[in-house]
């Protein structure tokens, strides 16, 4: 505003980004605006004309257009499907704002017995020590190699008073997720947030975590 109005030039910013608190919380948002001088009969600036828009619809659209183009590519590599969830995470981990993590389970059926299921740990967007494993950082709940679900036990859970509530676990909730079979909130140990997904893909459950 300053410089606009002793310079006497205008200036013009696309897709500028700003963090806004709305709904209760900190959000990205992007604005298209242009701060234009308006001018007296003497030449000098009287005021400055100010027209905005919010893009933030649009530039977020773009980035995950760009990222399920390029899952779009790669997975056709994909020969099987744990292949296929190395490449997702693999893709997930690059530079994603959207998604910044991501922890897929496979939820199978343990020796034909219905009641048993076992979630194993397929892929993640965290590093990989051969010594170490999966580096997980410690905000995270527990996060196992292997999972029995048949003595992963969590009280119910009231959908109706769930709308904005994030539950706190020591470990992931996998079994109260099948449970209500659509998506768990999950408040972190930093007070951050975790949606947990339920994806079901052939005969295997896939169980896919984001922010």
């Amino acid at each position: 505003m300053h410089s606009v109005g002793t310079t006497g030039k205008g200036m013009l910013k696309n897709d500028a980004f700003f963090e806004l608190p709305r709904d209760g919380y900190t959000e990205e948002v992007y604005f298209s605006y242009s701060y234009n001088p308006i001018f007296k009969s003497d030449g000098s600036v009287c005021a400055v004309f100010v027209l905005a828009q919010e893009t933030t619809h649009k530039v977020l659209n773009t980035r995950r257009l760009k990222t399920l183009d390029q899952l779009n590519h790669q997975i056709s590599e994909a020969d099987s499907l744990e292949n296929a969830c190395h490449i997702i995470t693999k893709v997930l981990s690059v530079n994603n704002a959207d998604i910044p993590y991501a922890i897929i389970y496979f939820v199978e059926h343990k020796s034909n017995i219905v009641e048993s299921l076992i979630a194993r740990l397929m892929a993640t967007t965290f590093d990989y020590d051969n010594e170490k494993g999966w580096i997980f950082p410690d905000f995270l709940p527990e996060t196992p190699k292997i999972i029995d679900l048949a003595n992963d036990a969590y009280p119910e859970l009231n959908r109706e008073n769930e709308t904005y509530l994030f539950l706190e676990y020591d470990s992931w909730p996998l079994h109260l997720l099948l449970k209500e079979g659509d998506h768990i909130k999950v408040r972190l140990k930093d007070g951050s947030h975790a949606v947990l997904l339920l994806t079901k893909v052939l005969l295997v459950n896939a169980i896919f975590y984001r922010l």
